[in-house]
């Protein structure tokens, strides 16, 4: 595609405006009851799919066998994780797995408390987008806006865990980052 931001308007925005559309419509009907299922389903169709636990299953098998090749190559092969040393290898499957639970559960409840169902779906297939197409500007485009939608609700989340865990440690390694684009 030679206009990534058409093809990205027309595979979220078009989705995305018939969704708010069906809410308007649904909205007046017996006091907005009906709008309520439509809700559900968007909720649960961005929530994403997988097991994240399940999918490192050979991962942690190997780990827990202390078999650190075995480990190195179920995280490239299922992962696409590199890395030299074994606690290299865990702080990127951990980050792996930090990252996957973000978007496929906090980031669409953030977005649709704060903004709805449509922001939920329009994240979902944000994600959908970068991570499935077939044409880096299409994916980095994605990315772009995807990132964008993460700004507020990742610095929420870490200064949450930096809430009830260490938070000298916490806000002494994310100040730098805490404002950066």
């Amino acid at each position: 595609a030679k206009r990534p931001w058409l093809v990205l308007t027309i595979l979220v925005l078009l989705p995305v405006a018939l969704l708010a559309l069906l809410l308007v419509v649904l909205e007046p009907v017996a006091y907005g009851l009906l709008a309520l299922p439509v809700h559900l389903l968007v909720v649960i169709y961005a929530l994403g799919r997988g097991d994240l636990l399940g999918g490192l299953g050979p991962f942690r098998d190997a780990w827990r066998r202390e078999d650190l090749q075995a480990a190195a190559h179920v995280a490239k092969r299922d992962l696409d994780i590199c890395a030299d040393s074994g606690e290299q290898l865990l702080d990127q499957v951990q980050g792996h797995l930090l990252w996957q639970a973000y978007q496929c559960f906090f980031a669409v409840i953030f977005s649709h408390f704060v903004l709805g169902p449509v922001a939920a779906l329009a994240y979902r297939l944000l994600a959908l987008a970068e991570e499935n197409s077939q044409n880096p500007a299409l994916a980095e485009r994605a990315g772009q806006l995807r990132h964008a939608f993460d700004w507020v609700p990742v610095r929420l989340l870490a200064a949450s865990f930096a809430l009830v865990g260490n938070f000298v440690a916490v806000s002494r390694v994310m100040l730098h980052d805490l404002l950066n684009w």
